[in-house]
């Protein structure tokens, strides 16, 4: 449970995931909560806002925040730091839902602008915000101080350290700029840094994410193509040109070989006919007599007509293959230039004896050679021979009978750490996995663990285990199977205290843990 706002904040299970907010082991009063906020958050389901559940009793009312399949901005930047282009498409989503929450009469300083709050959908990647409609929100900090306390933070979780996004960004936070100048500024960079096409210049909507990282001709505009000394534009088609000299949209207007056609999936006018007639005259009976028996026998003379259909048009095509040239002018354009390098490629001596002018010493075919003695070899073999005649009757000694036996060895796995798991192998021995002192992140992608990579249930930061104010937490990490503590699943980012011999079980791994 988390303070943040004056209010408390813990996550729940309730039939999925719930962020819980309370203020101390109380509700809130009626009188607390905007009204008309309230009916609008629980009756509308708004784009970038986690959905809102009120519940009252006695007289108080608590707030809930469905966030079933969210993953806290927190935790994306630790594991999966952002690039530059993901920087900006997150702020300019950011600003996307403020000018939501506008829209549907809601304020910008009841917003909860915290990482720890501030939530990304696995799928997406959209940002999804809380908003708390209590009137005490307006004696809390400054909006403007606080986004820019948001932004500067996920500014620190960026991979890259240059760049023209980033050179606008950071001007945008020393001139403490208000949320739409983020939203242009950033735009403008994506655009000349050649990452956004002509159809992206407007709004990022958060189910139009995708910015292409390549230009194909048709997207190409004045602003991306740079210029030559000539002034002529490198992008255009004219500075593409041929071995020959003459450029490809020259060369089009000539007589050249086609692609071959795909054939058309098209049926003739004969066998649309034998199709169709069949299914109009059973369901015109149908429609005549309203019998159920012609009811199921016109809907299967219609399945078959169209699955006799469907097979006679893939019969069409049955040998087809796509050619594997898509541009037969490339092609003749590189088979072009092979042809002119092999006629200027000067012709190699067809004389194997080398010229007596030359430098270079002539070849010397080392396999003719040999490369140790023969008298050498059969001294090694004899050796060998003598060596294994007399291997039987030698004695080998196997320890010093005087030697001082050491009854218990230290495990030097763990010498120096103050707690560790055992890992319950079947079959086998128990494996001790140290934990150090900053706390173990257990997943696929954690590579020094000896179960990681062959146990595909394990999610890739499955569950982390933490040393804080002297005790050992546990907190799953939105694993996809779940983490079980003494056999009670634990809720997906919650701390929970660990003892000395808790069983912990993850995608069917069994663990002890001990300190």
């Amino acid at each position: 449970m988390t303070v943040l706002h004056g209010v408390n904040w813990d996550r729940i299970d309730r039939s999925g995931h719930y962020v819980a907010v309370s203020r101390g082991t109380s509700g809130f009063l009626t009188e607390e909560i905007n009204r008309t906020e309230r009916i609008m958050l629980e009756r509308h389901r708004i784009q970038g806002l986690l959905p809102l559940v009120v519940e009252e009793e006695d007289l108080e009312l608590r707030l809930y925040y469905a966030c079933s399949g969210l993953r806290p901005l927190a935790q994306e930047l630790r594991f999966h730091p952002l690039e530059e282009e993901d920087l900006a498409r997150l702020i300019v989503d950011l600003v996307f839902v403020l000018e939501n929450g506008r829209a549907h009469l809601l304020q910008d300083h009841r917003f909860v602008l915290d990482l720890d709050q501030v939530y990304l959908s696995h799928e997406t990647k959209s940002p999804e915000l809380v908003y708390l409609p209590l009137r005490s929100m307006d004696e809390e900090e400054d909006f403007q101080s606080r986004w820019h306390k948001l932004i500067s933070a996920i500014r620190e979780g960026v991979k890259d350290t240059s760049g023209q996004v980033l050179r606008v960004l950071d001007s945008l936070l020393q001139h403490k700029a208000h949320p739409m100048e983020y939203k242009k500024g950033l735009l403008s960079a994506l655009k000349q840094s050649s990452k956004l096409s002509v159809e992206q210049e407007g709004l990022i909507h958060p189910h139009q994410r995708k910015i292409p990282t390549s230009l194909s001709p048709s997207t190409l505009t004045e602003s991306s193509l740079s210029l030559n000394k000539g002034g002529e534009a490198l992008g255009s088609p004219k500075s593409f040109q041929s071995p020959a000299g003459k450029g490809v949209m020259a060369q089009q207007s000539q007589a050249t070989p086609t692609a071959q056609q795909a054939p058309s999936l098209t049926l003739s006018d004969k066998q649309k006919l034998i199709l169709i007639v069949p299914v109009l005259l059973s369901w015109g009976l149908f429609a005549w007599f309203a019998a159920e028996w012609l009811l199921f026998a016109a809907l299967g003379i219609t399945v078959f007509a169209v699955s006799v259909g469907y097979h006679l048009s893939k019969g069409q095509t049955k040998g087809w293959k796509e050619p594997l040239s898509p541009n037969p002018l490339m092609e003749s354009d590189h088979k072009g230039q092979e042809n002119v390098d092999r006629q200027k490629k000067p012709k190699a001596a067809s004389s194997p004896i080398a010229d007596p002018g030359s430098a270079r010493p002539p070849a010397v075919d080392f396999m003719q050679e040999p490369l140790i003695p023969s008298a050498s070899i059969a001294a090694a073999s004899g050796q060998d021979s003598e060596y294994f005649a007399t291997l039987s009757s030698r004695t080998v000694l196997l320890f010093d009978p005087k030697a001082t036996v050491l009854l218990k060895q230290p495990d030097s796995s763990t010498t120096g750490c103050r707690a560790y798991l055992e890992w319950n192998k079947p079959d086998a021995a128990p494996v001790r996995i140290p934990i150090k002192e900053e706390g173990l992140v257990i997943g696929r992608e954690t590579l020094d663990l000896p179960f990681s990579s062959d146990t595909k249930e394990l999610s890739r930061q499955h569950c982390e285990l933490l040393h804080q104010d002297g005790t050992w937490i546990i907190r799953d990490l939105g694993s996809k199977n779940g983490t079980q503590v003494n056999g009670s699943p634990l809720i997906p980012y919650k701390e929970y205290p660990l003892e000395q011999g808790d069983q912990l079980e993850l995608a069917r791994l069994h663990f002890r843990f001990q300190k």
